[in-house]
């Protein structure tokens, strides 16, 4: 959660999403894991950006291309299981 406190203005997303998606990896390596920990970051750094709660839903799930295109550019060993898991 306090990642998305510290990288809360839109433009530092990509920041945000790398950090906790990478923290959150230390101990959760299952793809519904570390996406809770990316979740939890975002939509901390949405409240702090006072956007209406009834957006958030609909914002995490345009998103999620580029999360996954992220997950997929890391290149790591537990890629073809996070992408069957997505």
């Amino acid at each position: 959660m306090s990642i998305g406190l510290r990288y809360s203005h839109p433009s530092e997303f990509e920041k945000l999403m790398h950090v906790s998606i990478e923290i959150s990896r230390m101990t959760h390596t299952h793809v519904w894991g570390f996406m809770g920990g990316f979740t939890s970051a975002l939509f901390t750094s949405y409240a702090i950006q006072q956007k209406p709660l009834q957006t958030w839903s609909r914002c995490l799930i345009e998103i999620l291309p580029t999360v996954q295109n992220y997950i997929k550019n890391q290149q790591r060993p537990d890629l073809a299981q996070n992408m069957r898991s997505w």
